[in-house]
């Protein structure tokens, strides 16, 4: 069950730092239930994946792994609503561990970020 009222975007961006290394911004992303997340690349001919560290993650329904779709400008991944939690208190918040995955031709870039819910 969805709570009504809410459901904004979060968008996290998916990059490269100078150095080579994955970047994600936000990096700890704050959501409520009803609220969506897209992940979104600017990297050319790139895809993204989210893979949760756990069988279930906050969203609703059973995947585990969310996969990207390519569009003109850029590849993304946009999640289902977040599920509402029934054990989680208001001002309590619950981390789900995810990994970014960023795939450049035959070159996979991952990186472990979090999926922070809010009561």
């Amino acid at each position: 069950m969805v709570k009504r009222g809410s459901g904004r975007v979060r968008t996290v961006c998916t990059s490269f730092r100078p150095d080579g290394s994955l970047h994600v911004e936000p990096d700890r992303v704050r959501v409520k239930a009803g609220d969506r997340v897209r992940w979104v690349t600017v990297v050319r001919d790139a895809k993204v994946q989210v893979e949760f560290k756990t069988r279930r993650g906050p969203f609703v329904g059973e995947e585990r792994v969310l996969k990207g779709v390519r569009s003109l400008l850029q590849a993304q991944v946009l999640s289902p609503p977040v599920k509402v939690d029934p054990g989680l208190k208001p001002r309590e918040t619950k981390s789900y561990k995810y990994t970014a995955i960023l795939s450049v031709g035959k070159c996979i870039f991952k990186l472990d970020p979090d999926v922070e819910v809010q009561g």
